[in-house]
């Protein structure tokens, strides 16, 4: 749009609410006036001839019409299975090469499990500080697979540079705190593989995390704005680079899943059972990251590693009012901290402070500055704040100065 001569980008001020009090810009909204993103499970066609556009939704919530009666939930776990499975097949070919991005959580571990035999020399890689709980856990899960596992290590020194061109790749709606595969691109001398096979809304929809997590709102308007405005945004960006696939969103594993009463979902009941029988393997001896523990561990030991993960972190805290900074292994990140030393300290006040900034035209720049400065001293954490809005005022100067559209090498 920004090259066509006759599109006059004017800023929407609903957008600007939205993503400053969601941290996403909500349904179909873009930054701009009068523009659009083509609505969810529809196909866009343009006739030529006639001028015309037309609009076909090819799925629906309502095909999914809910299972009755007393449901055996092992046949439901085996086809579950099965249709994971078959989604993931369905998105790996032989000569492809493949990377999965893996975390110390459950669904891109699935995918690791669900790839065909055939396909070989996958890639797996993960994103974060070295030697934290997520790089530890996906390691093992590679050996299993025999993958070839890379880490993709964030430092103080390497997160900010790159997510500055990931701004522009992104259009603006993403915001840079939650841009950390963006690394990948950055320290690859030659790309490691071509198809990213990506676990998307695994914990949403079979999970049934977002039943009931927005109150107020419905488990379907949570999908359509915290799944596809928001989560899905860092695959769109990485879609300037790479090809994505996300088999938890495969049609006929949805519609099942949609089939199943919420009390089975709810709390990833129904979907650790599946694993755990599909995959037992690579659930029932390697821990999550969330618990500390594998998959199926009693609620008495998982409790006391939630309890030992208390007692260190409150030692941390003690040690860090005596200068002592040990670091979190159990975060893959570690963001306020790294905003406040250099150079990341260096581009947020550069930014946002100078006397030219944009932002202040839309957002109130003294509660900026508030942020900033508390956030600098140590006695708060506005990291979310100080990222939104950084991402706006970069945006802002790609856009109407066309500058910031490449990270400076300095």
């Amino acid at each position: 749009f920004l090259g066509h001569p006759a599109f006059k980008p004017s800023i929407d001020l609903q957008s600007v609410e939205e993503f400053f009090g969601t941290g996403y810009l909500l349904e179909n909204r873009s930054w701009f006036e009068g523009i659009e993103l083509v609505p969810p499970s529809i196909v866009l066609t343009y006739d030529i001839n006639k001028s015309e556009i037309s609009l076909r939704e090819y799925w629906s919530w309502n095909e999914a019409h809910p299972l009755e009666g007393d449901i055996d939930e092992r046949e439901l776990i085996e086809e579950l299975g099965r249709l994971f499975k078959r989604a993931v097949r369905r998105r790996a070919a032989r000569d492809e090469r493949i990377g999965i991005g893996l975390s110390g959580g459950l669904d891109s571990r699935a995918i690791v499990a669900a790839l065909p035999e055939e396909c070989e020399d996958e890639i797996t890689f993960t994103f974060g500080q070295a030697g934290c709980y997520d790089a530890k856990i996906a390691k093992r899960v590679s050996e299993i697979r025999n993958a070839k596992h890379h880490l993709v290590e964030l430092d103080g020194n390497n997160w900010l540079q790159p997510r500055v061109n990931g701004v522009w790749r992104s259009d603006g709606a993403l915001n840079i705190l939650h841009m950390h595969g963006i690394s990948l691109y950055y320290r690859m001398n030659k790309p490691w593989f071509d198809i990213n096979i990506n676990g998307f809304l695994g914990d949403a929809t079979i999970g049934g995390s977002y039943i009931g997590a927005d109150p107020g709102k419905s488990e379907l308007y949570t999908l359509r704005n915290r799944g596809r405005r928001f989560i899905n945004q860092a695959l769109v960006m990485s879609e300037t680079r790479l090809v994505c696939r996300r088999p938890f969103i495969d049609k006929d594993f949805l519609t099942l899943v949609y089939t199943i009463p919420a009390d089975l979902r709810k709390d990833s009941y129904i979907y650790n059972k599946m694993l755990l029988h599909t995959f037992p393997e690579y659930y029932t001896r390697i821990p999550w990251q969330k618990t500390g523990c594998p998959l199926g561990s009693s609620r008495t030991r998982v409790r006391f590693k939630h309890f030992q993960n208390r007692l260190s972190g409150r030692l941390r805290r003690e040690l860090r009012k005596a200068g002592i900074n040990l670091r979190d292994l159990k975060a893959y990140t570690d963001y306020p901290e790294w905003i406040r030393q250099k150079p990341s300290r260096a581009v947020f006040e550069k930014v946002l402070l100078r006397k030219g900034a944009l932002y202040p035209e839309y957002i109130d720049r003294d509660k900026v500055r508030e942020y900033m400065r508390k956030h600098m001293d140590g006695k708060a954490d506005y990291k979310h704040e100080l990222c939104l809005a950084l991402t706006f005022e970069l945006w802002l100067r790609q856009v109407f100065e066309g500058k910031w559209r490449e990270a400076p090498d300095d």
